[in-house]
């Protein structure tokens, strides 16, 4: 009968320790779900204060419109420290760009977010500068990012989105 006892007691422990097990287990699963939440809403947080700051850049300097503007006309008419200037512009934002893409492969950011940012980023890369300097300057990107950037250039270029850069009509 002691023997008994003891048997069903350890039933017992054995049963409390399983649901306590799936209880832990449970409570972990809760804590990845808002911790994935949470880096989520920071990636997002992220881009947006970076696309600000691009942003910013251009507006802090006085010299960088007038240059995105000239360069409408092609690349040729930038004197080298213009050219200088736009170059290290559009590398800045193509980074973000190519940093926004792998977010989003890393499952941080998903496809709707990305739509405008896309739209954003090829209508400069179709207008006459951007098609110039994209030629010339891709190699720097990862060959992924590269790979994906001439898929969507492919798809045709969005309106003028950006007054700086023009969409090149061909």
């Amino acid at each position: 009968m002691n023997a008994v006892n003891w048997e069903a007691l350890g039933a017992i422990a054995n049963l409390l320790a399983a649901i306590g097990v799936i209880a832990t287990l449970i409570y972990l699963a809760v804590q990845i779900r808002q911790n994935t939440r949470a880096v989520r809403s920071s990636s997002v947080q992220n881009l947006v204060q970076s696309l600000s700051a691009t942003s910013e850049a251009v507006l802090a300097n006085d010299y960088i419109i007038p240059i995105m503007l000239k360069a409408n006309a092609g690349l040729e008419m930038l004197t080298e420290e213009e050219s200088a200037r736009l170059h290290f512009l559009l590398v800045m934002t193509l980074r973000r760009f190519e940093g926004v893409y792998f977010q989003r492969d890393l499952g941080f950011l998903d496809a709707a977010m990305m739509e405008g940012f896309e739209r954003s980023h090829i209508a400069i890369l179709t207008s006459k500068s951007g098609q110039e300097w994209w030629a010339k300057s891709k190699e720097i990107f990862n060959s992924r990012f590269v790979a994906h950037v001439e898929e969507l250039l492919k798809r045709g270029a969005p309106k003028d989105l950006h007054p700086t850069f023009r969409a090149e009509r061909l």
